[in-house]
């Protein structure tokens, strides 16, 4: 590998860092002093989707997704454990009523 390449190995992985980090295409090509087309073939060639941002937004709704259920989960157990040590049996019958799923229309 020469200097040069590199310089341009360098150079290419600050600007795709400061794109990641929030920085605007026109704005960092700019600074970095490159040109949009090659700023964008660069991203192309580094990301599956042609989108950084795209591809994390993806990630951190998958993870929100999974995340929401485990505390879904969680909750419902909590719920359950304090009606199996609960003494008042009319909670206990509302409970049950609630989360009944046969009371649930399709």
């Amino acid at each position: 590998m020469t200097k040069k390449d590199q310089i341009d190995v360098e150079l290419m992985e600050k600007a795709l860092q400061a794109y990641e980090d929030g920085m605007p295409a026109a704005q960092l090509c700019r600074k970095f002093g490159i040109a949009r087309s090659t700023f964008y073939y660069w991203l192309s060639k580094t990301t599956a989707t042609g989108s950084a941002q795209k591809d994390r937004m993806v990630a951190l709704k998958a993870e929100n997704t999974k995340l929401k259920i485990i505390l879904a989960e969680r909750v419902l157990e909590m719920i359950f454990e304090k009606a199996s040590l609960s003494e008042d049996q009319e909670w206990r019958k509302e409970l049950t009523r609630l989360l009944s799923v046969d009371d649930i229309d399709d």
